[in-house]
C-alpha cells in the first residue's frame, strides 16, 4: 500500500510538472508577435494565440473547435481577406487545396486593413497542422518604396540619356559645320598667319567633337 501511494504521489507530481511546463510554453506562445495555431488531423482548431486570432478582428466564432473550411468561409464572407482577383468560392477552393497538400506552400494574404501576412502551415506525421502567421506589412511597404525609387531613378536616367542624346546631336551638327568650313578655308589662298588660325579652329572643333562623341 505504501508503495502504491508513493507511485501515485510521484505520478501526481510528474503530472503537475507537465501542466506547469505546458502553461509556461503556452504563455510564451501567447506573448510572441507572430500568430501560432494548432489544428488536428480533421482540420479543426485545437488552440491559437492572440496574434493568430487578431487577424479575425475579435470574431467570437473563430475559436477552438472551428474547422479550417469554416475559417475560410469567415475570411471571405466578412471581407477580411483580399481574394486577389479570384471569386470568394475560387479563393476558398485554392486555399483548401493548398491546406490539404502534404507540404503547403507559404501564402501571402492582404487583409482588409491593408496589412500583409505570410501564412506558413506545416503538417505533422499524424496529419495535424501547425499554422504560423507573420505580419510582413513593413517588408511589403519597403519593397514597394524600393520599386518606386527604382522606377523614379530609371525614369530620371532615361530623361538624362534623352537629354544628352539630343544635346550631343544639337551640338555635333554645328561643330561639323565648323570643321567643314575650316577645311574649305584651308584649301583657299591664305597667308601663313591665317593658315595657323584656320588650323587651330579645325583642331579645336575636332577635339570638341571627340568629347561630344564620348
Amino acid at each position: 500500500r505504501d508503495e502504491n501511494q508513493r507511485v501515485k504521489s510521484d505520478l501526481t507530481e510528474a503530472h503537475q510538472k507537465v501542466e506547469i511546463a505546458e502553461r509556461r510554453l503556452w504563455h510564451s506562445i501567447q506573448t510572441i508577435q507572430d500568430g501560432f495555431a494548432f489544428f488536428d488531423a480533421d482540420s479543426r482548431m485545437i488552440a491559437a494565440n492572440r496574434a493568430w486570432l487578431a487577424v479575425f478582428d475579435g470574431l467570437e466564432a473563430v475559436k477552438p473547435g472551428i474547422s479550417y473550411i469554416e475559417i475560410l468561409q469567415i475570411l471571405t464572407e466578412e471581407g477580411i481577406v483580399n481574394t486577389q482577383g479570384r471569386t470568394p468560392h475560387d479563393w476558398r477552393e485554392f486555399m483548401l487545396d493548398r491546406w490539404q497538400s502534404p507540404a503547403p506552400e507559404p501564402e501571402v494574404l492582404r487583409l482588409w486593413n491593408g496589412h500583409y501576412i505570410r501564412i506558413i502551415d506545416q503538417r505533422g506525421a499524424g496529419g495535424d497542422v501547425v499554422s504560423l502567421v507573420h505580419n510582413i506589412t513593413d517588408t511589403i511597404r519597403h519593397e514597394k518604396e524600393l520599386k518606386e525609387a527604382r522606377r523614379r531613378a530609371e525614369t530620371a536616367n532615361r530623361a538624362k540619356s534623352a537629354f544628352l542624346a539630343n544635346m550631343s546631336h544639337e551640338i555635333r551638327t554645328p561643330m561639323n559645320g565648323v570643321v567643314g568650313m575650316a577645311d574649305l578655308l584651308m584649301d583657299s589662298p591664305l597667308g601663313e598667319e591665317q593658315q595657323l588660325y584656320v588650323t587651330t579652329i579645325k583642331h579645336s572643333a575636332e577635339a570638341l567633337l571627340v568629347i561630344i562623341n564620348d
